[in-house]
């Protein structure tokens, strides 16, 4: 039977007819450091579900790229190094050095392994680790496709994402595959410094939109600390989208069958009943509420981006704002509804996808404010989250963010109206 078994971060066992296949092998134990690279390591929350002692005998290692939490030093030394491992080609040269079998991969082309009437081709696709700067700091990232065939015929295709963002690049790999049976996605909107570098919530399902997997299996959401977006505001996007998705959530240790046909689980969190339109609240994994407004606006990220953060454009909708020259990310804004200066940092920002900020209110109460972007047929869903939100202001918050997302679309001149609650897109 055809399943993919999680152990913990991207780390499964996948397996298709005769074939076993290992991804990106994370054994870290709970407490033990991953380090990614210039100088920077963040600490294991969770305890894997096995070991490399505990595997089966494995016919291939596909590795996304080489990171200490893709790829440790417990799979360095105690992996078998004869298992052909399928990677980037610099993560390959580098683990060759090791003495693993490596087999190094240029986007688009493949690994091809046979056994009797069956064959499992392995395929390099393209993913986007990281955008501007950060990008050319980080390791190269490949997401995989393996398509299985048995007497020349596919039996299942299994797209593995990789520590991608999302982008045109899913675009053209929906052009090249179509039929998808099932995707591993990578998911925790994992922030290293300023940049978001795997996909949060609302670039997961984009994702969905993009590539349109018959099932999906979101992976890499909790087990670091620098994975800030969990795998319940994932299901919760989802569950509120008007497509229905096929969702299945794996404990680490549990295994999801892939029989053709299946129909998937859907695993939403619970939500409150409906709010008035466009507004919802939602609760946090830490027990505080949050505030949540959707807009859809009849016009591409890329119009909407500037508006949010380009302090000239900030100050003909939200007030006059002035970024600091001295700390990066940091900014003041005097807000045109009461004429009082809020001051704030951008914590995370993935260009015309998602922006993150610490927003600071008079009396110093502090919010977390997050926009996501997210495209979908008949233009853009603006979706604003403020984390913390002052209780004591109750409905009288959520008025002063709506009139303000108003101000938006007034000033970009384009036809906009809040999405009713329990839609995403």
């Amino acid at each position: 039977m055809d399943s993919i078994t999680f152990i913990g971060t991207a780390t499964t066992l996948i397996r298709l007819g005769s074939f076993t296949v290992l991804t990106d092998p994370n054994f870290l134990h709970k407490g033990q450091r991953a380090y990614l690279g210039k100088g920077i390591w963040s600490r294991r929350l969770t305890e894997p579900a096995l070991q490399p002692g505990d595997l089966p005998e494995l016919d291939a290692v596909v590795l996304s790229h080489l990171h200490g939490d893709h790829f440790d030093r417990i799979a360095r030394r105690e992996l078998d190094r004869t298992v052909p491992l399928v990677t980037t080609e610099p993560a390959a040269d580098r683990l060759s050095k090791y003495g693993f079998v490596t087999h190094g991969l240029p986007v688009w082309q493949s690994y091809q392994m046979n056994r009797g009437g069956e064959s499992l081709t392995i395929e390099a696709l393209p993913g986007i680790h990281a955008r501007g700067v950060f990008g050319r700091l980080l390791p190269p990232v490949m997401g995989s496709l393996l398509v299985h065939r048995a007497n020349g015929r596919v039996q299942s295709r299994v797209y593995l994402s990789g520590d991608t963002l999302t982008g045109d690049h899913l675009d053209e790999i929906r052009e090249r595959h179509p039929a998808i049976d099932a995707a591993v996605v990578h998911l925790g909107g994992t922030r290293i410094l300023w940049a978001t570098v795997t996909m949060d919530a609302a670039q997961g399902l984009d994702f969905l939109r993009r590539v349109r997997p018959g099932l999906a299996v979101p992976v890499h959401y909790d087990d670091y600390r620098v994975f800030k977006s969990p795998l319940s505001e994932f299901l919760s996007v989802v569950a509120n989208d008007r497509e229905q998705w096929r969702i299945e959530a794996p404990a680490r240790g549990e295994t999801v069958e892939l029989p053709a046909g299946r129909p998937g689980r859907l695993r939403p969190v619970p939500a409150p009943e409906p709010e008035p339109i466009g507004i919802r609240a939602l609760r946090a994994i830490d027990g505080e509420p949050d505030l949540q407004l959707s807009w859809r606006l009849e016009c591409s990220p890329d119009k909407i981006w500037p508006a949010l953060t380009h302090p000239d454009l900030l100050s003909k909708w939200l007030g006059p704002t002035q970024l600091s020259d001295t700390d990066f990310g940091v900014f003041r804004v005097r807000c045109n509804d009461d004429g009082l200066e809020r001051t704030g940092v951008v914590v995370t920002c993935d260009p015309g996808v998602s922006l993150q900020v610490d927003w600071v209110e008079p009396r110093d109460q502090r919010t977390r404010v997050a926009v996501n972007l997210v495209p979908d047929g008949r233009g853009t869903l603006l979706m604003l989250t403020c984390h913390d939100a002052p209780r004591a202001r109750g409905t009288a918050y959520q008025e002063v963010w709506q009139e303000r997302l108003r101000r938006l679309t007034q000033h970009l001149g384009v036809a906009a109206e809040p999405a009713p609650a329990g839609q995403s897109g």
